[in-house]
């Protein structure tokens, strides 16, 4: 098994100037023609916290911009993929390593530069993902679905607050041949985020106060299946990660 610590940095930024329990809404959640400017350090050298109950004070000033990412958020019943991709009411287009989210790119291939589309979801509950779709490369034109959908922000979120998750995709690899067995590659995600932290953030771009931090535990399994028509002839694990990362979030964008 394979442990990693990563860190995702969402900043959104608050109007208030004191240290206080706050509560993420869906309100917080990207919408429809906001474009975000993110920024990635590759080699961070900064203290995470620890959870508790009393307020804490996190200095992230000195994070360096390694690669930047701007996703822009459109309105997904503006795509030609609305009625296939229904649950989603957003969407991100553009290289996956650079435009498709927060969160990293849809499987379009190319190392990543192939484009395509991310298909998101915002609601009451959450942020989530719905699918992806290639429009170039080797799975261009594939719908893929996540299904269960994964939840990235769970809402109405609060100190304390907890949500579990799995989620589910697979990419058909091969089916050429419908006399043979068809492959696909498969992605599961476990996963709890838990509120166990507030306080104020500095960064490179300012300081903040009423921060809330949410630790997501999350184990990725990626594996290979043989199957003929619906059922698994074959299956093996390729890859199993563990991961913890770490959410600083605000209210008022």
């Amino acid at each position: 098994m394979k442990k990693t610590t990563l860190l995702f940095i969402t900043t959104f930024i608050s109007a208030q100037w004191s240290a206080a329990q706050i509560t993420i809404t869906s309100a917080d959640l990207p919408q429809a023609g906001f474009t975000y400017l993110t920024s990635t350090d590759t080699t961070p050298t900064i203290s995470l916290g620890t959870p508790s109950a009393s307020a804490q004070s996190w200095n992230f000033s000195s994070l360096t911009q390694d690669y930047p990412s701007v996703p822009t958020f459109g309105l997904t019943s503006s795509t030609p993929y609305a009625s296939i991709f229904s649950d989603s009411n957003i969407y991100t287009y553009g290289p996956a390593a650079m435009f498709g989210g927060f969160f990293g790119g849809a499987p379009v291939g190319s190392g990543g530069m192939g484009n395509g589309y991310v298909f998101w979801k915002t609601d009451n509950t959450g942020y989530w993902i719905v699918g992806f779709r290639a429009d170039s490369g080797a799975y261009a034109g594939i719908n893929v679905f996540v299904n269960p959908q994964e939840l990235l922000i769970g809402t109405p979120c609060t100190y304390a607050a907890s949500f579990n998750n799995t989620a589910r995709w697979e990419l058909p690899v091969s089916n050429a041949n419908p006399a043979d067995p068809d492959t696909f590659y498969v992605n599961r995600v476990i996963k709890t985020l838990t509120s166990d932290a507030y306080g104020s953030l500095t960064t490179p771009y300012g300081a903040f106060n009423n921060i809330l931090r949410v630790h997501e535990y999350i184990i990725k399994i990626d594996s290979a299946y043989l199957k003929m028509g619906t059922t698994v002839v074959l299956s093996a694990e390729l890859m199993r990660d563990t991961s913890n990362n770490y959410l600083y979030l605000a209210n008022g964008i």
